[in-house]
């Protein structure tokens, strides 16, 4: 924690769609809910579902949505289509193995190096980072960039390099509301990118059970701490063994403060969920995509309390790209301390990076109220 804000506010601007545009909505078939970071592809181009499971699309166009866990649906657009759903794969479960280390965990820690790359590799990515104080946005921040990552994985033989990474970003919005008496803080780029490849788990603390399937191309791998309030899951492809996702979620509700100042804190919640896809031209998986998740619950001197969820989301692209990297930031910075170029018609011309009606809505109270943000374009 920190004793001040800075914050940056840069203000942007929706793209104005032609006619023969429209927005369409893509949910879940069984239960309603919107389904954020899909992957819409059309004649190669790929975009995303943004957070509130809304994307752009030009109307007559073939495209295919895609998300793990859900069957593909590909299909023309129409004037009348406004909502897409994605039916969840229902795996007809055969039998349940419990384990104390499956086999196929084991199998899949063995050929780490065998699937996923040990060696230096470029990878483009689009980053957003949103801070909610008691469920109202806070913070807000976007990133286009590339790095150069020189290892996934840390094992028992391979540590991790003092300098993991290289960061140059293209493009960097922020906006954040001034406070005086708590400053969040964020991770840094080096941070972040080495949690969403955190896939160990200690198997002594928690046990398995190992869903076997009908198709056979996929296992479904679930763990449940024998302590704290944890679980998770693993899908691990039964052909080469790999990690196609990794999930976890841990609720620390007993967990004690920390002071820092005149105010205590701790963390209550933590879930990530990190997807794997291979590059058909190395035959290397790197992450596609990344959802971290973390409450912060602060109490005040006064004895109310704080909570702060802040939500990192990220999608890998161009993976094992040969371009040249000028490095401009810190990856050891926080997050929020980074500056950027700003160029407003890269942020409207990226898909991944869309703004919700809330985040919209954000930004026009920044722009009705300047005395409560600061500004820096």
């Amino acid at each position: 924690m920190k004793s001040n804000f800075f914050f940056v506010f840069v203000f942007s601007s929706f793209t104005l769609f032609s006619q023969n545009r429209k927005d369409l909505l893509v949910k879940d078939s069984l239960t309603g809910e919107a389904i954020d970071f899909a992957t819409i592809t059309s004649k190669g181009i790929e975009q995303y579902t943004n957070a509130d499971g809304k994307f752009n699309t030009l109307i007559g166009e073939k495209i295919c949505i895609e998300k793990p866990g859900y069957i593909s649906n590909c299909f023309l657009v129409n004037d009348n289509l406004n909502v897409v759903l994605l039916s969840p794969k229902i795996y007809n479960i055969e039998e349940v193995i419990i384990e104390k280390y499956p086999s196929i965990l084991k199998n899949a820690f063995w050929n780490l190096e065998k699937n996923y790359s040990f060696s230096p590799y470029n990878e483009e990515f689009d980053l957003r980072v949103i801070l909610r104080k008691n469920n109202e946005i806070n913070k807000l921040e976007d990133i286009s960039g590339i790095y150069n990552r020189k290892l996934l994985f840390a094992t028992n033989k391979i540590e991790y390099p003092k300098e993991n990474f290289i960061f140059q970003i293209f493009n960097l919005r922020k906006v954040g509301i001034k406070e005086n008496k708590i400053d969040y803080e964020f991770f840094s780029l080096d941070k972040l990118l080495t949690s969403f490849a955190s896939v160990y788990v200690d198997v002594k603390n928690f046990n398995f059970s190992r869903e076997e399937t009908k198709t056979k191309d996929v296992s479904r791998l679930t763990f449940n701490s024998k302590k704290q309030d944890t679980k998770g899951y693993y899908y691990i492809n039964n052909e080469d063994f790999a990690i196609s996702e990794f999930y976890i979620d841990s609720k620390m509700n007993n967990s004690e403060y920390k002071k820092k100042g005149n105010i205590e804190y701790r963390t209550i919640s933590y879930t990530l969920n990190t997807f794997f896809d291979k590059n058909p031209s190395v035959g290397k998986y790197t992450i596609s995509s990344a959802k971290l998740t973390t409450i912060v619950e602060i109490k005040m001197p006064t004895g109310n309390k704080i909570q702060y969820t802040c939500e990192y989301n990220y999608i890998g692209r161009n993976s094992f790209n040969n371009l040249k990297i000028n490095s401009n930031v810190s990856s050891q910075k926080d997050i929020f301390e980074l500056r950027g170029n700003y160029n407003e018609s890269l942020f409207n011309s990226n898909k991944n990076l869309s703004l919700t009606n809330e985040m919209q809505n954000f930004i026009d109270k920044a722009r009705n109220s300047p005395k409560n943000y600061e500004v820096n374009k």
